[in-house]
């Protein structure tokens, strides 16, 4: 453990680690397993800590801009946009004094839950053993919190894909065989927004309705990516200078116009779900992101050294 702790230290001092979260429940969800719970991410926090000087998102990208890395260094981030941040990661992160980064998705604010909750809702509360849509080829088991979550996250894998119009049909109709409405749904609100902000936290872009820009038109990614840091910056009423690509794999979810967009949309960098750590010659458009997952120490620092030694990307080429 002392030398894998070492190197982990030593092979971190001229690169940086930007980590990756989501939702973070208070406790563990049987519809969602995968999640870190606030025990598991207050975990990663104390590794994390312990051998790196977390620092705001920005600092690194004046890092990049200047070929000057700060030395031994991670960044906080989380995507898409949570209720139960306020009273769950925030207060962490207060008394740790660690700055994050939230990249939000602004359809929310109009009142319609992130997507992919609304998935999850419908799954959970379904009264019969099977989801069945077959005009859309659907049909899934649905008898235990087991095969829910199984049937989640088939489904996630499924829609994510799709156009805009394509997933808002599918969503309806899962919402309709279930007997769900979204309309009672926790979501972040405007008001959640500006408390989050108001607490010296930084607010990202992550799109307005979370589609996978390789799957969207040019109007609508432009769209999408642009009108997604106006809402923000109006509700806030600062600037919004860094934006994250849905799902975000470079070259498969975004592809070289979509930087193009970015960089024309007022963003001054981006980050991604490549994995990987930040090195010197990184793009500013495209910073690399993971999550240690653990579930304890060694597994994260495992986890954390596989990052650092991982053949480093020329995402530049895209």
């Amino acid at each position: 453990m002392i030398l894998l702790d070492q190197l982990v230290k030593f092979l971190g001092r001229n690169t940086a680690s930007v980590l990756l979260f989501h939702k973070v429940p208070s406790l563990p969800d049987s519809m969602v397993p995968t999640e870190p719970d606030i025990k598991q991410f207050e975990s990663v926090l104390d590794v994390v800590m312990e051998r790196f000087r977390i620092v705001p998102l920005s600092h690194i990208a004046d890092g990049l801009r200047i070929n000057k890395l700060p030395p031994n260094s991670a960044c906080i981030t989380f995507d898409d946009g949570y209720s139960d941040w306020l009273n769950g990661v925030i207060p962490v992160l207060i008394r740790r004094n660690i700055h994050a980064t939230f990249f939000l998705t602004t359809s929310q604010f109009d009142g319609v839950p992130m997507w992919h909750e609304r998935v999850n809702h419908a799954i959970r509360y379904i009264n019969n053993v099977v989801l069945n849509i077959p005009d859309y080829g659907i049909s899934l088991p649905t008898r235990s919190d087991a095969e829910k979550h199984g049937t989640i996250l088939a489904l996630h894998k499924e829609l994510k894909h799709q156009s805009l119009n394509d997933r808002n049909a599918v969503l309806k109709l899962i919402e309709k065989t279930c007997e769900v409405e979204f309309e009672g749904l926790p979501r972040m609100t405007d008001v959640d927004l500006r408390a989050i902000n108001s607490k010296g936290f930084s607010i990202g872009a992550h799109t307005v309705n979370h589609p996978i820009l390789t799957h969207a038109t040019d109007v609508e990614a432009m769209t999408e990516i642009g009108k997604c840091r106006e809402i923000l910056e109006g509700l806030i009423g600062a600037p919004v200078e860094s934006f994250a690509y849905p799902n975000g794999r470079p070259g498969t979810d975004f592809l070289a116009k979509h930087i193009k967009m970015v960089r024309q949309a007022g963003y001054r960098y981006a980050v991604t779900t490549q994995q990987d750590v930040v090195h010197a010659d990184c793009s500013l458009f495209q910073i690399p992101r993971f999550t240690p997952w653990g579930p304890d120490k060694f597994r994260m620092l495992t986890q954390i050294l596989r990052n650092q030694i991982s053949p480093k990307l020329n995402l530049d080429e895209l």
